[in-house]
């Protein structure tokens, strides 16, 4: 970054990643300009990205956006195999009193957060599988739903899986109710 032709250090750069599901630009890095004004960033996309910097300004230098310059990914990336585990404690329960059932997300043994788990109960009347919550994973991987059903009940929980990580169910855990 230049300001009158002279290098500008010190000034805060900002990343941002085009998102084409929410159809709008995400922050994804700040960074500071080095002593020579330039700064760097190192992506390492799945797939097709658009990226753009963004310097906000301030009382002497005014804002600049650098035009959208497109990260072309060919070929497809072998997708990761997730694993879900369900456990729900406790797992008999007095009518009227709650459960929890709770998930962890991992690939190769170690958590994956930030993603949407959902959790599913069957239901005996349809004969169908019915998603009843949705959470995302923890730092840890984990998820944890509390619930209270009225009778015995079989859950199971799903990720549905994305560009890079396939798609994972857990086995049933299921929830005894007496009384």
């Amino acid at each position: 970054m230049l300001a009158g032709g002279n290098p500008a250090p010190g000034r805060v750069v900002d990343l941002y990643r085009y998102n084409d599901r929410e159809q709008r630009w995400r922050l994804i890095w700040v960074k500071l300009t080095g002593k020579t004004g330039a700064v760097t960033f190192t992506v390492h996309p799945y797939v097709t990205r658009r990226y753009e910097l963004v310097f906000r300004g301030n009382s002497t230098l005014a804002a600049a956006t650098s035009g959208a310059a497109t990260v072309t990914v060919e070929g497809t990336v072998p997708k990761r195999t997730t694993a879900l585990s369900i456990s729900a404690a406790p797992a008999s329960i007095a009518s009227g009193h709650r459960t929890a059932i709770t998930g962890v997300l991992t690939v190769s043994g170690k958590p994956v957060r930030h993603r949407i788990v959902a959790l599913y109960r069957y239901d005996t009347t349809s004969k169908k599988w019915v998603r009843v919550a949705v959470e995302l994973t923890g730092p840890s991987g984990g998820v944890r739903f509390v619930r209270e059903p009225s009778s015995t009940a079989a859950f199971e929980l799903m990720y549905a899986g994305g560009p890079v990580l396939t798609a994972a169910h857990s086995a049933q855990a299921t929830v005894t109710v007496t009384g």
